[in-house]
């Protein structure tokens, strides 16, 4: 399935390929999901995870029990166990609340839906689980095998989490100050969690690189739709969240490779005066200003001049904070730089 005509700032990788990850934001989302998963809730492919799924939600009953006629036992096997034993039944049960079928129904209608573009995930169509970035060359590998540690494949009772990527097309936005193409690929991942904030949704956005652990690097263009749970947010989800992804999937990265040309080329300073009046009215401390551009300057050998140079400083600057909140702030005001200049 080819899910986009091909582009001249496309072009197939045969192996892999060089990036700067100390550009774009970096995100932890998917880190801490691959940190998180249990080896029975990590899937090689789409199809297994749907099925499986699919199964438990086939599976679910429901029965009204008296609550004098359950007894706790013991594990036979983990005395330190215990398992619910209700009349008609020989082997204990699992319980969970009322929307225990329902979940599994929605969760395996978002595989579903993600099927529909994504194949199997691992290749028969653009979409696939990611390769990984070797530190010591810089260089994403596209080309590497999905196992339980490798696969971004998710999915338990109650959640599903799927990432995937294209990182087989490199996307070639600009020249890096050495002169080599600046590459990013497409990604998504998307989620239904009954837990927490019980809401389901996708991301998607343009990278660099994921390393071992699955962080994402040289984040740009981040966009995310949220659908809070309702009776009818599966619907939600089949009418905005998919269709969404869908255009970002047959969509030509033109007008985000002219964005990042266009912000590269339009430049705002060219004294230090420029730049602290820069940052300032773009809602930054006349501190953080001075350590802006000191980061740019440590990482480019150079000053920013361009809102390109400024945007990558901010974000450069906002991966050293140790608070989130303080990091999505810095990333936010950057976001909103790069969005008045496109």
């Amino acid at each position: 399935m080819n899910m986009m005509s091909s582009s001249q700032n496309e072009q197939p990788a045969a192996a892999g390929f060089r990036v700067d990850v100390s550009r774009g934001q970096r995100i932890g989302r998917v880190s801490s999901e691959w940190f998180a998963r249990p080896d029975d809730e990590r899937y090689l492919n789409l199809p297994d995870l749907y099925e499986a799924v699919r199964g438990r939600a086939e599976r679910a009953q429901a029965r009204t029990v008296e609550s004098r006629a359950i007894r706790v036992e013991a594990s036979r096997e983990n005395s330190e166990r215990l398992a619910l034993m209700v009349p008609g039944r020989d082997e204990p049960v699992a319980p969970t609340h009322w929307s225990f079928g329902q979940l599994c129904t929605l969760v395996a209608a978002l595989a579903a839906a993600v099927m529909k573009i994504a194949g199997n995930g691992t290749g028969d169509t653009r979409w696939k689980v990611l390769g990984v970035l070797d530190w010591s060359t810089m260089t994403h590998n596209p080309f590497v095998d999905v196992t339980k540690d490798t696969t971004t494949l998710y999915a338990s009772d109650r959640d599903v989490f799927l990432f995937l990527v294209d990182d087989t097309k490199p996307i070639e936005a600009g020249r890096l100050a050495d002169g080599s193409p600046d590459l990013y690929f497409r990604g998504f991942y998307c989620w239904n969690s009954e837990v927490g904030s019980k809401t389901l949704g996708i991301a998607s956005f343009y990278l660099r690189a994921v390393c071992m652990n699955r962080n994402l690097w040289g984040v740009e263009s981040f966009e995310e739709i949220t659908i809070r749970h309702s009776k009818f947010a599966a619907q939600r989800f089949a009418h905005e969240a998919a269709p969404a992804l869908t255009r970002f999937a047959n969509s030509s990265p033109t007008p985000f490779v002219a964005g990042i040309k266009a912000v590269r080329e339009r430049i705002v300073a060219r004294t230090d005066e420029d730049r602290e009046n820069f940052l300032r009215k773009g809602g930054f401390s006349k501190s953080d200003a001075t350590k802006i551009v000191e980061t740019v300057f440590c990482e480019e050998s150079r000053k920013p001049e361009s809102i390109f140079d400024f945007v990558q400083g901010i974000t450069a600057f906002a991966r050293g904070k140790a608070h989130q909140d303080t990091r999505l702030e810095l990333e936010g005001k950057a976001k909103r730089l790069m969005e008045r200049a496109i």
